[in-house]
Protein backbone atom coordinates (compact mmCIF):
# COMPACT_ATOMS: atom_id res chain seq x y z
CA UNK A 1 0.00 0.00 0.00
CA UNK A 2 2.84 2.37 0.82
CA UNK A 3 4.62 1.75 -2.46
CA UNK A 4 1.46 2.59 -4.36
CA UNK A 5 0.68 5.63 -2.26
CA UNK A 6 4.13 7.25 -2.38
CA UNK A 7 6.91 5.14 -3.89
CA UNK A 8 9.88 7.50 -3.40
CA UNK A 9 9.02 8.34 0.19
CA UNK A 10 8.57 4.68 1.04
CA UNK A 11 11.96 3.78 -0.44
CA UNK A 12 13.55 6.62 1.52
CA UNK A 13 12.05 5.40 4.80
CA UNK A 14 13.21 1.82 4.17
CA UNK A 15 16.73 2.95 3.31
CA UNK A 16 16.82 5.27 6.33
CA UNK A 17 15.89 2.58 8.86
CA UNK A 18 18.17 0.07 7.15
CA UNK A 19 21.02 2.53 7.58
CA UNK A 20 20.16 2.99 11.28
CA UNK A 21 20.12 -0.74 11.99
CA UNK A 22 23.36 -1.31 10.04
CA UNK A 23 25.00 1.49 12.03
CA UNK A 24 23.85 -0.02 15.33
CA UNK A 25 25.03 -3.46 14.22
CA UNK A 26 28.44 -2.10 13.29
CA UNK A 27 28.78 -0.33 16.66
CA UNK A 28 27.96 -3.42 18.72
CA UNK A 29 29.86 -5.94 16.58
CA UNK A 30 32.91 -5.78 18.87
CA UNK A 31 30.83 -6.27 22.04
CA UNK A 32 29.03 -9.24 20.50
CA UNK A 33 32.34 -10.85 19.56
CA UNK A 34 33.65 -10.33 23.09
CA UNK A 35 30.56 -11.85 24.71
CA UNK A 36 30.59 -14.69 22.18
CA UNK A 37 34.09 -15.65 23.31
CA UNK A 38 33.00 -15.50 26.96
CA UNK A 39 29.99 -17.75 26.34
CA UNK A 40 32.06 -20.31 24.43
CA UNK A 41 34.78 -20.29 27.11
CA UNK A 42 32.59 -20.57 30.18
CA UNK A 43 30.14 -23.01 28.62
CA UNK A 44 33.08 -25.39 28.18
CA UNK A 45 34.40 -24.71 31.70
CA UNK A 46 30.99 -25.34 33.27
CA UNK A 47 30.69 -28.74 31.63
CA UNK A 48 34.24 -29.71 32.62
CA UNK A 49 33.66 -28.67 36.22
CA UNK A 50 30.43 -30.69 36.41
CA UNK A 51 32.13 -33.76 34.96
CA UNK A 52 35.06 -33.46 37.35
CA UNK A 53 32.74 -32.89 40.31
CA UNK A 54 30.69 -35.98 39.51
CA UNK A 55 33.84 -38.04 38.95
CA UNK A 56 35.33 -36.89 42.26
CA UNK A 57 32.13 -36.87 44.29
CA UNK A 58 33.56 -39.28 46.89
CA UNK A 59 36.60 -37.08 47.60
CA UNK A 60 34.44 -33.94 47.63
CA UNK A 61 32.22 -35.42 50.32
CA UNK A 62 35.10 -36.89 52.36
CA UNK A 63 37.08 -33.63 52.43
CA UNK A 64 34.01 -31.36 52.68
CA UNK A 65 34.78 -29.51 49.45
CA UNK A 66 31.14 -28.91 48.50
CA UNK A 67 31.30 -25.18 49.18
CA UNK A 68 34.55 -24.78 47.24
CA UNK A 69 33.20 -26.48 44.11
CA UNK A 70 29.90 -24.65 44.51
CA UNK A 71 31.74 -21.32 44.53
CA UNK A 72 33.73 -22.32 41.46
CA UNK A 73 30.55 -23.17 39.59
CA UNK A 74 28.78 -20.00 40.78
CA UNK A 75 31.58 -17.83 39.42
CA UNK A 76 31.51 -19.61 36.06
CA UNK A 77 27.73 -19.40 35.91
CA UNK A 78 27.80 -15.69 36.77
CA UNK A 79 30.16 -14.85 33.91
CA UNK A 80 28.18 -17.03 31.49
CA UNK A 81 24.80 -15.54 32.39
CA UNK A 82 26.19 -11.99 32.34
CA UNK A 83 27.41 -12.47 28.77
CA UNK A 84 23.99 -13.85 27.80
CA UNK A 85 22.28 -10.86 29.42
CA UNK A 86 24.54 -8.46 27.49
CA UNK A 87 23.58 -10.11 24.20
CA UNK A 88 19.88 -10.01 25.07
CA UNK A 89 20.15 -6.31 25.96
CA UNK A 90 21.91 -5.48 22.70
CA UNK A 91 19.26 -7.42 20.80
CA UNK A 92 16.29 -5.69 22.40
CA UNK A 93 17.15 -2.08 23.16
CA UNK A 94 17.05 -0.48 19.63
CA UNK A 95 13.38 -1.30 19.16
CA UNK A 96 11.98 1.29 21.58
CA UNK A 97 14.36 4.02 20.46
CA UNK A 98 13.82 3.45 16.74
CA UNK A 99 10.06 3.15 17.09
CA UNK A 100 9.96 6.57 18.79
CA UNK A 101 12.36 7.96 16.20
CA UNK A 102 10.25 6.47 13.42
CA UNK A 103 7.10 8.16 14.66
CA UNK A 104 8.90 11.50 14.87
CA UNK A 105 10.35 11.01 11.39
CA UNK A 106 7.00 10.11 9.88
CA UNK A 107 5.41 13.19 11.39
CA UNK A 108 8.15 15.40 10.03
CA UNK A 109 7.96 13.82 6.59
CA UNK A 110 4.19 14.18 6.45
CA UNK A 111 4.47 17.80 7.52
CA UNK A 112 7.25 18.47 4.99
CA UNK A 113 5.49 16.87 2.03
CA UNK A 114 1.87 17.75 2.70
CA UNK A 115 1.90 20.83 4.94
CA UNK A 116 -0.68 21.73 7.56
CA UNK A 117 -2.84 24.29 5.78
CA UNK A 118 -6.56 23.80 5.44
CA UNK A 119 -6.34 22.75 1.81
CA UNK A 120 -4.08 19.78 2.55
CA UNK A 121 -5.45 18.83 5.98
CA UNK A 122 -7.36 15.82 4.65
CA UNK A 123 -4.34 14.59 2.72
CA UNK A 124 -2.19 15.08 5.81
CA UNK A 125 -4.49 12.98 8.00
CA UNK A 126 -4.62 10.17 5.44
CA UNK A 127 -0.84 10.20 4.98
CA UNK A 128 -0.29 10.21 8.74
CA UNK A 129 -2.52 7.17 9.15
CA UNK A 130 -0.88 5.27 6.30
CA UNK A 131 2.65 5.89 7.54
CA UNK A 132 1.73 5.14 11.16
CA UNK A 133 0.32 1.81 10.03
CA UNK A 134 3.41 1.15 7.94
CA UNK A 135 5.70 1.92 10.86
CA UNK A 136 3.80 -0.60 12.96
CA UNK A 137 4.41 -3.28 10.32
CA UNK A 138 7.81 -2.47 8.85
CA UNK A 139 9.87 -1.64 11.98
CA UNK A 140 9.20 -5.00 13.70
CA UNK A 141 10.46 -6.77 10.56
CA UNK A 142 13.69 -4.78 10.66
CA UNK A 143 14.05 -5.57 14.34
CA UNK A 144 13.46 -9.30 13.82
CA UNK A 145 16.28 -9.43 11.27
CA UNK A 146 18.57 -7.42 13.56
CA UNK A 147 17.69 -9.57 16.59
CA UNK A 148 18.41 -12.80 14.70
CA UNK A 149 21.78 -11.41 13.60
CA UNK A 150 22.65 -10.43 17.19
CA UNK A 151 21.92 -13.90 18.58
CA UNK A 152 23.92 -15.57 15.81
CA UNK A 153 26.91 -13.29 16.36
CA UNK A 154 26.61 -13.64 20.14
CA UNK A 155 26.86 -17.43 19.94
CA UNK A 156 29.15 -17.72 16.92
CA UNK A 157 32.20 -19.02 18.80
CA UNK A 158 30.05 -21.61 20.56
CA UNK A 159 28.78 -22.78 17.16
CA UNK A 160 32.36 -23.02 15.91
CA UNK A 161 33.26 -25.18 18.91
CA UNK A 162 30.35 -27.51 18.17
CA UNK A 163 31.34 -27.66 14.50
CA UNK A 164 34.92 -28.51 15.45
CA UNK A 165 33.71 -31.22 17.81
CA UNK A 166 31.48 -32.77 15.15
CA UNK A 167 34.25 -32.68 12.54
CA UNK A 168 36.62 -34.74 14.68
CA UNK A 169 37.10 -38.32 13.58
CA UNK A 170 36.06 -40.85 16.22
CA UNK A 171 38.83 -42.61 18.08
CA UNK A 172 39.43 -46.12 16.89
CA UNK A 173 38.87 -48.69 19.62
CA UNK A 174 41.13 -51.74 19.30
CA UNK A 175 39.42 -55.04 18.89
CA UNK A 176 39.07 -56.96 22.15
CA UNK A 177 39.80 -60.25 20.40
CA UNK A 178 43.40 -59.17 19.77
CA UNK A 179 44.09 -58.43 23.43
CA UNK A 180 45.80 -61.21 25.32
CA UNK A 181 43.98 -62.37 28.39
CA UNK A 182 45.88 -62.06 31.66
CA UNK A 183 45.81 -65.34 33.51
CA UNK A 184 46.68 -64.06 36.97
CA UNK A 185 47.02 -60.61 38.49
CA UNK A 186 48.48 -60.06 41.95
CA UNK A 187 49.04 -56.30 41.96
CA UNK A 188 48.25 -53.22 39.85
CA UNK A 189 50.65 -50.29 40.05
CA UNK A 190 50.22 -46.86 38.46
CA UNK A 191 53.26 -44.65 37.88
CA UNK A 192 53.35 -41.09 36.51
CA UNK A 193 49.66 -41.09 35.64
CA UNK A 194 48.07 -37.70 35.00
CA UNK A 195 45.10 -36.23 33.23
CA UNK A 196 44.51 -32.82 31.67
CA UNK A 197 42.69 -31.06 28.86
CA UNK A 198 44.45 -30.09 25.64
CA UNK A 199 43.80 -26.35 26.06
CA UNK A 200 44.82 -26.28 29.73
CA UNK A 201 48.40 -26.00 30.94
CA UNK A 202 47.68 -27.61 34.31
CA UNK A 203 46.65 -31.23 34.83
CA UNK A 204 43.40 -32.01 36.61
CA UNK A 205 45.17 -34.61 38.71
CA UNK A 206 48.62 -36.15 38.83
Amino acid sequence: ALLVYNFLLTIFVIIFFSFLYLTIANIFKFFLKKNSLIIAKFADHRIKLLQESIGSIRDIILYSLQKLFSNFYSNLEKEYRLAEANITTIAGFPKIILEALGIILLLLLCYFFFGTNSENSASFVVSLGVFAFAANKVLPLFHMVYQAWVYVMGNLDLLFDVKELLSRSPNKVPSLTKIKKIQSLKRVRFEKVSFGYSKSKKNVFE
